[in-house]
């Protein structure tokens, strides 16, 4: 089976188009020994269209030797990317238009790509082994061999909040005890409660802005934070995300469960922020 990736992330497509319409990892187009195309939108921003119809996310539908495909505002010349895998002429039965419904019909007959594809955009099956720790796919026009980010699980990333709160328990504790020597601040617990929001924010904020793209108690995780287009999150996204976080770990870490629910295992400041949080031991 052949898969192609097209995108505006360069590490992690193996057709990049350069457009702000098109998302890092927009979608994928698959060839199955047979020779019948499919493709799946990966959750991408703008969407893609068949002949000008909306596709499902990441729903896998069959593509038919003439469609037309658009992803965001461009059309991609999806045929020419498998060139050297056409081994049949276009018949007249492969140029009529297909309904929605046969497509999802046709695309539920189609036994050999795994359920992960689905799932997980960053678990894409390949013919190549792949580790726990490390997932490669080779590209097979280009040559080149990249790695492909997961997102990080919950049980990770409560560890390492619960290592930053303890770094930003010391740190605001020293804050503290120097505002009372030098400052004369009046010690109260809502002193010590504003100088730890204020503390959090710019610890996280810094670190996250940093080219680990972590704190470190992730670092320590191997867990980092960037935008959904799997680039480097922008610093106002970043410090929007930590505020949005206080409130969302605050309210008994109701906003953290939206992560077991979200495609892209986002929490609520994931989510408000437009970034996501992935393994980086890749």
């Amino acid at each position: 089976m052949k898969i192609i990736t097209i995108g505006r992330n360069p590490r992690l497509s193996d057709i990049v188009i350069n457009d702000p319409t098109v998302s890092g990892v927009h979608l994928q187009i698959l060839q199955n020994e047979k020779g019948t195309y499919f493709v799946n939108d990966l959750d991408s921003l703008n969407g893609t269209t068949i002949n000008g119809q909306v596709m499902p996310k990441k729903e896998l539908m069959p593509l038919q030797h003439n469609d037309i495909v658009r992803i965001g505002s461009k059309v991609i010349p999806w045929r020419k990317y498998f060139q050297t895998s056409i081994r049949t002429p276009v018949s007249e039965k492969t140029q009529e238009t297909i309904s929605p419904t046969q497509r999802a019909e046709s695309a539920n007959e189609f036994i050999g790509i795994n359920e992960e594809i689905l799932k997980d955009p960053c678990k894409k099956k390949h013919e190549t082994h792949f580790t726990q720790e490390k997932r490669t796919e080779s590209a097979e026009d280009s040559g080149l061999k990249r790695t492909v980010p997961r997102f990080a699980e919950m049980p990770m990333r409560i560890f390492a909040f619960i290592v930053d709160i303890a770094i930003c328990g010391v740190l605001t504790f020293g804050l503290y005890i120097m505002g009372g020597l030098y400052f004369d601040m009046s010690y109260s617990v809502t002193a010590f409660l504003a100088i730890f929001i204020g503390t959090f924010i710019v610890y996280h904020s810094i670190f996250e802005y940093t080219a680990w793209q972590a704190t470190l108690g992730k670092k320590m995780c191997a867990i980092k934070v960037l935008n959904t287009d799997y680039e480097k999150a922008a610093f106002i996204n970043i410090v929007f995300r930590n505020l949005i976080k206080i409130i969302s770990v605050g309210i008994v870490g109701l906003g953290c469960f939206m992560a077991f629910f979200t495609t892209k295992k986002q929490a609520a400041h994931d989510w408000f922020a437009n970034t996501i949080t992935i393994n980086s031991n890749i």
